[in-house]
């Protein structure tokens, strides 16, 4: 069977793909160096994209210039979310989507241009947290970068023992399995996702989110629709996903802009637990700032290539 493979740029060309996380099928795209050679196996990216976003939006910019340095990168859509499948549609649950997370590093390490020893995970808000929660808990990672992290509420308790931590992730696997098969039971309302005002009566009433996602939908992602489930917003709430980054071996860079709707502080907080090695950057900007092509962009994009370069390199490959 020939694999088709589309043109992005002189140097980046990118094929779609298929796999399966637990029992739902989840699409993506594959980014890859034009000039990639069959002797010999590159380091590889895989990507987590922030909170209702769909794979045409946020991530292709940055698989183009991962792929451009020399990585293999995987982007996709999360279950219930764009191309993949899953029901009820434009629903949130953190658990499952690091599952989907999982699978994805799964596939990336099977491909035959893949070094399976030099994979690193990359995130962007909703899917920078996700990746923070798998620098503990995934060590097939060698690498983590959030770029912003989503941390809004964090609980802040005391740091747990690596025996507590390990009872709590389990507690959220069990309740995540729970929430699971109750809406599989009553059902769910879909609403919408996105408003610029609270009084607008939606779920997410970010002004700033709002106006991003509405341009990206008029512009190049026709196919994102601002909806949501109405039981998305508490699953966010009551995932706690950087509860163990003090039991990180992974090294781990943080890029958050200091006008971010989440505070810097929070993300201050849980940084300064994580051990080293670990790099936080607080540049200028909006927590979209980092989503559209240009100089917040291309900064965030420099600083993810610039960690994945020391922590993927195949002399550290080498040293394993």
């Amino acid at each position: 069977m020939k694999i088709e493979t589309e043109k992005v740029s002189k140097k980046v060309n990118r094929r779609a793909v298929t796999f399966s996380s637990e029992e739902e099928t989840l699409l993506g795209w594959l980014y890859f160096p034009s000039d990639i050679k069959p002797s010999r196996k590159l380091p590889a990216i895989v990507t987590a994209n922030a909170l209702s976003g769909i794979k045409e939006i946020n991530l292709p910019q940055y698989a183009e210039r991962f792929a451009t340095a020399g990585f293999i990168t995987l982007i996709f859509d999360y279950r219930y979310w764009g191309e993949s499948s899953g029901e009820p549609r434009f629903h949130v649950a953190p658990g499952e989507f690091r599952t989907d997370i999982r699978a994805a590093l799964t596939f990336l390490a099977k491909q035959p241009e893949v070094d399976p020893d030099r994979i690193g995970g990359w995130g962007i808000s909703m899917g920078g947290q996700h990746m923070l929660f798998l620098a503990t808990w995934e060590p097939r990672f060698k690498a983590i970068v959030a770029t912003l992290t989503g941390i809004s509420n964090p609980t802040k308790e005391a740091p747990l023992s690596p025996e507590a931590a390990k009872a709590k992730y389990d507690q959220m696997a069990m309740a995540a399995k729970t929430e699971r098969e109750g809406r599989a039971r009553a059902g769910i309302e879909i609403l919408q996702a996105w408003c610029p005002k609270p009084q607008e009566g939606c779920l997410l009433p970010v002004e700033e989110a709002y106006n991003w996602y509405e341009n990206a939908r008029r512009t190049f992602a026709p196919a994102w629709e601002n909806k949501m489930t109405s039981t998305s917003f508490q699953n966010l709430a009551d995932d706690d996903p950087v509860f163990a980054i003090h039991l990180s071996k992974t090294p781990i860079l943080i890029v958050h802009p200091d006008r971010d709707v989440v505070s810097v502080d929070n993300v201050l907080f849980y940084f300064k637990r994580a051990p080293e090695p670990k790099r936080l950057v607080v540049p200028g900007g909006l927590h979209t700032s980092t989503y559209v092509n240009g100089t917040h962009m291309e900064m965030a994009a420099f600083e993810a290539i610039t960690w994945f370069n020391q922590y993927l390199s195949e002399d550290k490959s080498d040293k394993k």
